[in-house]
């Protein structure tokens, strides 16, 4: 009886040994794909952000900049643009003169202030070019084109990337003979260059559109990337 007991103790001893080894894990077979899809609008958007600037003619007395900044904003009006749609974005001045040159005896501060317009229409760009008053202005530089509907647009541009790539996995798993499964991770593959197309940043850009009876502001060409990765059963 003691034998039989103690031959037992072996085949136990591996038995337990065998059990707490790890069983290991077996990784599910999948397939990375990337869809793409675009999309182009035409921009009813664009921020222009304008420099007004004191000045001086030969002979008469400076220009100060709250008389500027009347004329100014009413032209902004008379262009269409609501008040809602113009604020002020820095103040400043200067006097023209190096810090390293004497300055002279009748140096002159001139104040300045930039201001930021948003446009919904090229014509209203058009038609405060024409109001406004170039010695007062000092640059005209366009900051943004954009879309108010923007998000919603980028939103469904996603959407249709990721069914994009879901339909390249599905022809490509059937190809092998595979089915896929479920989405095992879904990610946004950065784009290396900027959405928009770039626009000019100089009063001349729109004063040479200014003599299109009919000025369009340039369509925008949106883009999304997404990277999928699918189980195969």
């Amino acid at each position: 009886m003691k034998r039989f007991i103690l031959s037992l103790v072996p085949l136990l001893v591996v038995t337990l040994i065998s059990a707490q080894q790890p069983v290991p894990k077996t990784f599910p077979k999948t397939i990375t794909v990337s869809g793409s899809a675009e999309m182009e609008i035409t921009p009813n958007e664009i921020h222009v952000a304008v420099t007004l600037k004191e000045y001086e003619k030969k002979g008469k007395s400076k220009v100060t900049i709250d008389a500027i900044q009347k004329q100014f904003l009413q032209n902004v009006r008379k262009a269409g643009i609501p008040d809602s749609l113009i604020k002020v974005m820095n103040y400043g001045g200067n006097s023209g003169m190096h810090w390293w040159k004497k300055k002279p005896v009748n140096d002159v501060m001139l104040s300045s202030i930039v201001y930021e317009l948003i446009f919904s229409e090229p014509k209203q760009v058009e038609a405060l070019i024409k109001l406004l008053d170039e010695d007062a202005t000092e640059q005209f530089a366009v900051t943004l084109i954009t879309h108010t509907n923007m998000s919603a647009m980028q939103k469904q541009l996603r959407i249709n990337a990721t069914k994009a790539a879901k339909e390249k996995a599905i022809y490509l798993s059937d190809a092998v003979g595979e089915k896929i499964g479920h989405a095992i991770n879904i990610s946004e593959i950065p784009l290396m260059e900027p959405y928009f197309r770039k626009a000019a940043n100089t009063i001349e850009h729109f004063a040479a559109d200014a003599v299109d009876p009919a000025p369009e502001f340039s369509k925008l060409k949106l883009r999304s990337e997404m990277n999928v990765v699918f189980e195969l059963l």
